[in-house]
């Protein structure tokens, strides 16, 4: 085949050849008529311009496509020894996740994203109209009950004064018994039924105030001077009660003057890591901006792996020791729920590993 592909080659430079000297010496339509079109010049023909393709696809497939440069030079250690890991940035207080304590129609809401707000300030409410009429109606029930019991208290000292009368009377022969009687069993049953009203305004109080109390539910309330991070609902729609709202809160807060980052450390490098360990983070897509990052508290329960960095090299398996570590935001483009990239130094010694 290599000798066959080579004859090929020979009578193909042949008759390149001899085609150039013709061209230098006639016109070109003079030698296309005294070329012999045969099979065998067919032939000759098409295996040269197989040739001369094969030769164009080798050289383009041996060139090395381009090397991709990098988008942003990627972040490096400053420790000798260091422990790599993922992080997240949280407020300082935690992200407070909110849902309603009842289900229901969203509503109004009172905030939106961004807002600083204070203590106890409303956020949004579930099916205040219903709750709000029962309310009304627990009031008014209140101010009938109050009126009752006053008038059973006129009632009353009305009745004991016509039996102390009675009772006053030295001469008995002045007063019939029956009249007497009668007297008497008024004032008694007029005291029990201001009793009675006093007992029914204190149900309609206690009513009321669980009335309110259904009303206030309602109306989720700030629990401690934050941020509006994230809204999840609209008005008219239907929150649910969600025991586990951390991964769709209907409203997430946080303080955000404070930060603090929560690090993913494997539980292969877990042994590594001693507490107060210095650490610094990078943004990722800027490796020029470095946070110098303090030690908080190390929680010392090795869980699953949910905050995955997308590596196709990385298992779904791996579980992770949490670390939090807190830093000053201050004048940096840093937001909750951004992932960086850390570096934990790693104090430990080949007398350490060793022991």
């Amino acid at each position: 085949m290599r000798n066959f592909a080579k004859t090929i080659l020979e009578k193909c430079i042949k008759q390149l050849y001899f085609l150039q000297k013709s061209l230098a010496k006639k016109p070109i339509l003079s030698y296309l008529q005294q070329i012999p079109f045969n099979l065998h010049t067919i032939l000759i023909f098409f295996s040269v311009l197989g040739i001369f393709g094969l030769f164009h696809l080798v050289i383009l497939t041996s060139k090395k496509p381009p090397v991709g440069l990098p988008v942003s030079k990627p972040a490096s250690s400053i420790y000798k020894n260091f422990i790599a890991a993922s992080g997240i940035i949280e407020s300082s207080a935690n992200n407070i996740s909110l849902s309603p304590i009842v289900s229901g129609a969203v509503d109004k809401i009172y905030v939106k994203v961004g807002d600083t707000i204070e203590k106890g300030a409303p956020l949004f409410s579930i099916n205040l109209q219903q709750a709000q009429s029962d309310w009304e109606l627990k009031k008014a029930q209140v101010g009938f009950a109050k009126s009752s019991l006053n008038q059973a208290e006129i009632q009353m000292k009305n009745s004991q004064k016509k039996f102390d009368l009675a009772k006053a009377v030295k001469d008995k022969r002045a007063i019939s018994q029956d009249d007497y009687l009668t007297r008497e069993n008024a004032a008694t049953i007029d005291k029990a039924a201001y009793e009675v009203a006093t007992e029914n305004l204190k149900i309609a109080q206690a009513q009321e105030k669980v009335s309110k109390t259904n009303l206030d539910v309602l109306t989720i309330l700030a629990p401690d001077n934050c941020q509006v991070l994230q809204i999840n609902i609209l008005p008219g729609e239907y929150a649910p009660v969600v025991a586990n709202n951390t991964n769709s809160p209907a409203m997430l807060l946080g303080k955000v003057d404070s930060m603090q980052i929560r690090v993913d450390i494997d539980e292969t490098e877990a042994w590594r890591f001693k507490k107060g360990s210095k650490a610094v983070a990078y943004i990722r897509g800027n490796s020029a901006i470095r946070m110098d990052l303090k030690f908080n508290h190390l929680e010392p329960f090795v869980l699953p792996k949910t905050s995955l960095t997308g590596n196709a090299t990385e298992r779904v398996d791996t579980r992770v020791l949490q670390v939090v570590y807190e830093f000053n935001p201050k004048n940096l483009p840093v937001y909750v729920g951004q992932q960086v990239d850390i570096y934990i130094e790693d104090t430990n010694t080949a007398e350490d590993n060793a022991k």
